[in-house]
């Protein structure tokens, strides 16, 4: 099975785009769950 060069950048790319999307729902679920802590305790 050859990969070509071109095949690996796309694979790359999504994969970057993935990780970097995934981070920003982690980022957004976290700072949620902080704010309703520190609504339930306040």
């Amino acid at each position: 099975m050859t990969v070509t060069f071109q095949s690996i950048l796309i694979i790359e790319s999504v994969l970057t785009v993935m990780v970097s999307s995934g981070l920003r729902v982690t980022n957004k679920a976290a700072k949620a769950g902080r704010q309703r802590t520190l609504n339930s305790t306040g």
